[in-house]
Order: structure tokens, then C-alpha cells, then sequence
């Protein structure tokens, strides 16, 4: 639910835990110790933390208690899903929940950031495997996903995947995130940028007037000399 003033709060029915968001933000900006909440009074909190400093609603969720998983995906029209990776909380102290927090990603003498880490490959059966990258798989094509990208997906009570975030932008950096899924899965990381890069010309949406999108021979024969500069007369290869 979206609490865009604190009264919203009483129109609804909630089912604790909650987590609590700033509805606008990205890299766990808003996301704190305080984030997941057990009581209507601790969610009152929240959201008026969120509603003034963020000055943006507050996004309401259902938490998610189980096993938490990234998702790397790569490719255009044939999409391959990468090794997964699982966020493994299970060392951090009981009092601070298991989020993926500001302060787990990025401030370095934080409990968070110093207990949590990241298992790649993940030790997950099969059918698990299977079942959280089909609901990757579908969930980055239903918003036009293509290239690369990361889902990131929890377990329920159940045991059944639940999709937190599609990201399309994920972090490339060498040897963290989706570099380190696509190395377990025996790509390095100059081949990764490369199969982004091929992915991109596969399909819409490209430009093919960009400089860089070289013509037929025929083409480039035909075409006036002035077009050199913009490479219509750039040799093939």
C-alpha cells in the first residue's frame, strides 16, 4: 500500500511484519533498522520519518521472512539466467533485521555491512532453481527487460519466490553482483561487456543512425563523400 499521509494508515487492514519504504528511492536509501515494523504504532513512525525527510510516500509491504536471492540475467532474445546468488543474513545479531539496508550496502563499519554476505553459486535444489529463475525470467520480460538485469526475489513461508525489484541497471563491476553470477557461470568479465553489447543490437530499441552502426558495402559506396565524418563510408569487416 502507498501511505501518501499518515492517515492512510487507518484505511487499511495491515498483517505484520511490514516493511517500509521511501516509495521513490533506489539503493536502500530510507531503509534502516527501523524499516521492518510489528506494530500499527512503529508503521505510524516510519512513514512520518519517510513523509518528511524523503517528502515522498511511504511504501507499505508485506515482509518476506525467507531466503533471499539476485537473479543475474543476460542476453536479447535468448535470455540466460545466471547462477544465482543468495544474500546470507544468518550472522547478523537478532535485534537488526535481515535487509538489505544503506548501511549494508554502502557504510563499511556497520554491523550490516560487516555480517552480511552474498553466496555465490547458491545452494539451492533444482526445482527451487527452476522456480526462482522462471519468475525472474518472466517478471524482467513483463517491463521490457533486455540485455542484462537482476531480480531480486525472497521465499515466503512456503518456500515460493516472490519478486522484490526488477533492476535494468544493475552494478557492473568486476567480480561483484552480476559479474560474479555471470564468472560462476564461466563468463569473464570483458566477455560479459561483450555479450551486453551484442545483446543491444539484436533487437529494438536501438538507434540505426548512430555512427557506430556501420552500412552495407553497397551502401557505403552510394553514399556522398560528406557522409565520411558519421562512418556511411567506413570500410566493412
Amino acid at each position: 500500500a502507498l501511505v501518501e499521509r499518515l492517515s492512510d494508515i487507518e484505511e487499511h487492514k495491515w498483517v505484520f511484519p511490514l516493511i517500509v519504504h521511501a516509495a521513490q528511492e533506489h539503493a536502500g536509501i530510507g531503509l534502516d533498522r527501523d524499516s521492518v515494523v510489528l506494530t500499527k504504532t512503529a508503521l505510524r513512525e516510519k512513514a512520518r520519518e519517510i513523509l518528511r525527510t524523503y517528502k515522498q510516500p511511504a511504501l507499505v509491504q508485506h515482509f518476506l521472512e525467507g531466503r533471499e536471492f539476485n537473479v543475474g540475467l543476460l542476453g536479447g532474445r535468448k535470455i540466460q539466467v545466471l547462477p544465482l546468488a543468495e544474500v546470507d543474513y544468518s550472522q547478523l545479531p537478532k535485534k537488526i533485521p535481515p535487509i538489505m539496508s544503506y548501511a549494508a550496502k554502502f557504510l563499511e563499519n556497520t554491523t550490516e555491512y560487516q555480517k552480511i554476505r552474498v553466496l555465490c553459486p547458491a545452494k539451492v535444489d533444482a526445482s527451487l532453481t527452476k522456480a526462482i529463475g522462471d519468475a525472474a525470467l518472466r517478471a524482467f520480460r513483463a517491463i521490457g527487460g533486455w540485455g542484462y538485469g537482476r531480480v531480486d526475489m525472497r521465499l515466503d513461508d512456503n518456500g515460493l519466490p516472490h519478486v522484490l525489484e526488477v533492476n535494468c541497471n544493475p552494478l557492473l563491476e568486476r567480480g561483484v553482483g552480476l559479474a560474479r553470477s555471470a564468472q560462476r557461470a564461466g563468463i569473464e568479465f570483458p566477455q560479459l561487456l561483450q555479450l551486453i553489447v551484442k545483446a543491444a543490437f539484436e533487437g529494438p530499441p536501438y538507434d540505426l543512425n548512430l555512427p557506430i552502426t556501420f552500412p552495407s558495402r553497397r551502401r557505403a559506396q552510394a553514399a556522398p563523400a560528406s557522409l565520411g565524418s558519421l562512418g556511411a563510408a567506413a570500410p566493412t569487416r
